[in-house]
């Protein structure tokens, strides 16, 4: 019995789990073939007119080495590879803010300045070896770019700014392909679809004489959040203390001028949302006036007049916005309050110690 190399068809069908093996040659003389996956034997099949075919069901994950046999007579191997199908997930893109219920949409809003889009590919039974395209379509420019994956961690691609700018007002679609190791055929992702934003901020204000940048400083004592992903979204984990800002600050507007809340945390989130996201998948927080009023990013433009934080107090508010994977919230700055075109820098808000998120 012979194995003829390029005579012999193995097709893989990983949706339902069964190879298809068909050999033929010349010299194939007996009536069956005894078909093993290594030292198992799985089956037999008929010879006829000295061709065999055998179709293996239900295979298990893992490496398979198929041979042909007859007697005292063995075939070459056919070796092939089971893989889990693939169960692909939309990227993500780190400076986009999701909608989260809030009705304003995907955006990647450039009132935060980015220098580069960061597209995040991740999915379940990713193996070395895989090759991942990640797409880049805008209505007015693409890219695409592709990664061989070197370990079962999440790919990153950066997509310069030149892409982001000629797409300002645009819809833009990001997805990936996969072509499994050792496959040809890609598999196709879903899309995640959002909206290049952008609104031209205007304005020179200045400090009054003797004041400058203050600050409010937040402190969360317990230290940790623990949350369940049954809790709705929406839901209020925790908050802070309302604090005072560390000194009084008095900025001039001499004619009308543009004031911005940017995330230090997060993605931009839209002019009128109350939600800002964190660096931590699926926790929020919302950002308290003294009276009560939640703030909202901007930009918005303000009259002539002299802006001064006296006698005022803040607290920052922990919310459930989507599905929470464990992480940590980073101290340092949360918000940077800027006026005018030259973003001058009203007041800054930091928190002082990492926050633990824990999902049960």
């Amino acid at each position: 019995m012979v194995d003829n190399g390029d005579a012999c068809e193995v097709a893989n069908d990983p949706g339902s789990a069964w190879t298809y093996l068909a050999g033929r040659g010349a010299q194939i003389l007996v009536d069956t073939v005894d078909i093993y996956d290594g030292d198992t034997k799985v089956g037999t099949a008929p010879v006829v007119n000295g061709a065999w075919q055998f179709t293996a069901s239900a295979l298990v994950t893992g490496e398979h080495r198929f041979t042909a046999r007859s007697n005292a007579l063995n075939s070459n191997e056919w070796n092939l590879t089971v893989r889990e199908a693939l169960q692909l997930l939309a990227p993500k893109v780190v400076e986009v803010f999701m909608d989260s219920g809030t009705g304003f949409g995907n955006s990647l809003n450039l009132a935060k300045v980015t220098n580069s889009a960061t597209v995040v590919v991740e999915y379940t039974y990713m193996q070395v070896g895989d090759s991942v395209t990640m797409n880049w379509n805008g209505a007015a420019s693409s890219t695409s770019q592709t990664k061989l994956v070197e370990s079962n961690v999440d790919l990153v691609f950066l997509v310069p700014r030149v892409y982001i700018d000629e797409n300002i007002g645009m819809n833009v679609r990001v997805s990936y392909t996969v072509t499994p190791v050792g496959e040809i055929s890609p598999v196709n992702s879903p899309v995640l679809l959002f909206q290049v934003t952008y609104d031209s901020l205007v304005g020179h204000p200045n400090f009054v004489e003797g004041y400058t940048t203050s600050y409010y400083t937040f402190s969360y004592s317990a230290g940790e959040i623990v949350v369940s992903n049954s809790l709705s979204n929406g839901t209020l984990l925790g908050t802070t203390a309302n604090v005072a800002p560390t000194a009084v600050t008095q900025v001039r507007f001499d004619e009308p001028g543009s004031s911005l809340i940017v995330n230090q945390r997060g993605p931009q989130p839209w002019a009128l949302s109350e939600i800002w996201p964190t660096n931590v998948e699926g926790i929020g927080f919302k950002f308290i006036y003294h009276t009560g009023a939640p703030g909202n990013p901007g930009p918005v433009i303000l009259p002539v007049a002299t802006y001064s934080n006296a006698n005022t107090t803040n607290r920052i508010e922990f919310y459930k916005i989507g599905f929470v994977r464990s992480g940590t919230l980073l101290s340092g700055e949360w918000l940077k309050w800027t006026f005018g075109s030259t973003r001058l820098k009203y007041m800054g808000f930091t928190m002082t110690h990492d926050i633990n998120i824990v999902v049960v």
